[in-house]
């Protein structure tokens, strides 16, 4: 885990370098986009997807304006047909976000509103969805690694990141919960209970493809985990979820950092956002 990044939520990455490790050796990309729509160049510009069947990172072909592997090693002298910064259609890249913002957001619900709520909304001019935006509350944070990268973090290093009082590690302001007190003039109380690490079925790159949500809270509750004691307003639903996974902080596919929705139920309880 990387302290700094836990909750580093981005708009955008705009030729951002990462090194990522495949079957291969560590490749050093370029990363462009956000969680929604990303492409990747290896360092000499040339575009690059992660080809599953090699396992590898390789050379991109365009393909009725959409990227195809061309099977060739990122770090091999590029094939012929290919140049510099290739880019997907925008037709391919707009249908690419729609569909990754759609599934990343809950439907909007339909809403008709009384004669004193057409000004402000169904939410009184705040965003749509559910709020716990005051009084004590109490978050989950799973921490997760994986068969092949292991956490060097603790879960007291993290708690207190989360919980502390007074604290100024590694260059931060202040811990998750001086900064929500802060913030809402010391309204919320927001805490949090860390669980883990929570050793993952599979290696890093599997979870690129496969959202990990599902599988670390099963395990967690499957621990012996109540997730009643994190419903304040005790209507069967968990105020909110964190999932920090081991490791560099991943611009790729599912482990890019991001809010989302999972609808998972519990015996009598539901879950919602998660971060």
């Amino acid at each position: 885990f990387k302290q700094k990044t836990a909750y580093e939520i981005l708009s955008g990455l705009v030729g951002s370098e990462m090194c990522i490790r495949d079957r291969g050796p560590e490749v050093q990309l370029r990363v462009y986009g956000d969680e929604f729509y990303s492409r990747y160049e290896n360092i000499d510009g040339y575009s690059v997807v992660y080809d599953q069947d090699h396992g590898l990172y390789c050379y991109a072909l365009l393909i009725s304006g959409e990227y195809v592997s061309s099977g060739v090693y990122s770090s091999l002298s590029p094939p012929d047909g290919v140049r510099r910064h290739f880019k997907e259609s925008e037709e391919v890249r707009n249908r690419k976000f729609e569909s990754r913002y759609a599934k990343m957001n809950p439907h909007p619900s339909a809403f008709k509103p009384s004669l004193n709520l057409r000004t402000f909304g169904p939410e009184k001019g705040l965003l749509e969805g559910r709020r716990v935006s005051e009084g004590e509350i109490k978050g989950l944070t799973v921490l997760v690694q994986f068969t092949d990268v292991k956490s060097s973090v603790t879960a007291a290093d993290v708690d207190a990141l989360l919980n502390g009082q007074g604290y100024h590690e590694n260059g931060n302001f202040c811990s998750v919960r001086e900064y929500f007190r802060l913030m809402s003039s010391g309204k919320l109380d927001y805490t949090n209970e860390v669980v883990g690490p929570i050793t993952l079925s599979h290696n890093r790159q599997y979870y690129t493809e496969n959202l990990l949500v599902k599988e670390a809270l099963d395990l967690a509750v499957k621990g012996g985990l109540a997730l009643e004691k994190f419903d304040s307003r005790g209507v069967g639903t968990v105020d909110a979820m964190s999932f920090l996974y081991a490791g560099q902080t991943q611009y790729l596919g599912e482990l890019w950092p991001h809010n989302s929705f999972i609808d998972l139920q519990y015996t009598n309880m539901k879950t919602y956002f998660f971060m």
